[in-house]
């Protein structure tokens, strides 16, 4: 029962981040005098390996696998000089010379272990020690500058969009994602970086390093960061899961707009134009129609509709109408999903040089406003109580609709 206590494998998560070479020397050191001693190559995803045996005095140094780069270089090309794998043969038989045994790597760092109360040291300089920290935190400064670049582009490219848009229309899983998890890890590698900095900065000025330093200080600040990390992985991974769970989003296939049971919300082609043969085409243009729901949405329909009425004098009239409507929880979230939707309105159409404000009527909403979009179509944004509607309507043929005229009709339909 004793050999199999020795042999078993003993995990234990380590009091301080990687990056605090004294502290987990220190730490390393006292478990080796508890009789658990690391692993070869035992330190990995957060967790460090021990191997149980009769206590000793064993000491433990971490050394900077990073070389000296500029920045800059670093940043743009990361370092092709560092060791990855782990140290190179004239580094371990360096240290071998003085007593020294590689063992496993450490974040940036790689760990030499020695026995004995009477050890030689194989870099005692605190100046040239600076330099090697340096580079470590260097790198660090590079991969904070990597995050911040991802986060900068996440927000100017992927998602130009309104929080309210965001959450209305179901997309909050893929936010958490693609912000939350960059922004924790940029934040871990501030910590980092300001740990190595005071580093640097004491052994620029000459004092040697401790390597018996308290590691018990300030350990449960390290714990609860490492709770927080794990909850932002399981915010990642659950975000995910949940909007595939239907949940969130229940949407369903696109289909004709001749198949949409009942009478949808909002006037269409056939309630705007005037009476006679309808026809829907489907040759220029995607006529369909989308529905889905989330808990804040009750009601989502995207609706495009190009069709040709032709009436009893033999004029035709060509529409196209493309329409977002939504239903919402409440009235709070119906107002900031309109100042999304506008703003993002203005953006597409002034990015295309077409937009233009249109004057509208007074109508019964509790929001009413018309612009050029982006197709230099006329566009309708209208909010009455928790509804929403956008509408753009493209016409052709020999009879057209006033832009007064069909946004009454729109106005009325949803009220």
């Amino acid at each position: 029962m004793a050999e199999q206590q020795r042999t078993r494998t003993v995990y234990r998560l380590p009091p301080c981040p990687r990056c605090d070479i004294e502290r987990m020397e220190s730490w390393l050191g006292d478990m080796a005098r508890q009789g658990l001693f690391l692993q070869k190559e035992g330190i990995a995803w957060g967790l460090v390996r021990f191997q149980p045996g009769e206590p000793k005095e064993v000491e433990y140094r971490l050394v900077s696998r990073r070389k000296p780069q500029m920045l800059w270089k670093r940043f743009l090309f990361g370092n092709p000089e560092e060791y990855l794998d782990g140290p190179k043969e004239e580094e371990v038989d360096l240290f071998a010379r003085f007593g020294w045994v590689y063992l496993s790597k450490c974040g940036n760092f790689f760990v030499y272990q020695a026995e004995g109360e009477q050890i030689l040291e194989v870099d005692s300089d605190p100046q040239v020690q600076a330099i090697s920290i340096q580079a470590v935190r260097d790198q660090e400064i590079a991969s904070a500058l990597n995050l911040l670049f991802v986060l900068f582009v996440n927000y100017t490219i992927n998602i130009k969009v309104s929080l309210f848009t965001i959450l209305s229309q179901g997309w909050l899983p893929y936010f958490i994602p693609v912000f939350l998890l960059p922004l924790w890890l940029f934040f871990l590698s501030l910590l980092q970086v300001c740990t190595l900095d005071r580093l640097r900065r004491k052994l620029a000025r000459g004092v040697p390093l401790d390597h018996r330093k308290p590691w018990r200080h300030r350990s449960g600040l390290h714990f609860i960061k490492c709770a927080g990390s794990l909850l932002v992985a399981l915010a990642f991974v659950g975000s995910w899961a949940y909007a595939y769970s239907g949940d969130i989003y229940v949407p369903s296939e696109c289909f004709d707009v001749r198949e949409y049971p009942g009478d949808p919300p909002f006037a269409t082609v056939a309630d705007l134009a005037p009476p006679g043969e309808y026809r829907l085409n489907h040759s220029h243009f995607s006529s369909g129609v989308t529905v889905w729901s989330n808990k804040l949405v009750p009601v989502y329909i995207s609706w495009c509709e190009k069709a040709d009425v032709t009436t009893d004098d033999g004029s035709v009239f060509t529409a196209a109408l493309c329409v977002d409507y939504y239903e919402l929880e409440n009235e709070w979230l119906a107002k900031g999903l309109l100042w999304g939707c506008k703003k993002e309105g203005k953006q597409l159409a002034k990015r295309q040089d077409s937009y233009e404000v249109l004057s509208l009527p007074d109508v019964p909403a509790d929001y009413a406003w018309a612009y050029v979009d982006a197709w230099d179509h006329p566009a309708l944004l209208v909010r009455v109580g928790s509804k929403v509607l956008q509408a753009s309507l493209e016409q052709t043929g020999d009879c057209q609709l006033s832009l007064e005229e069909w946004t009454a009709q729109m106005v009325e339909a949803i009220q």
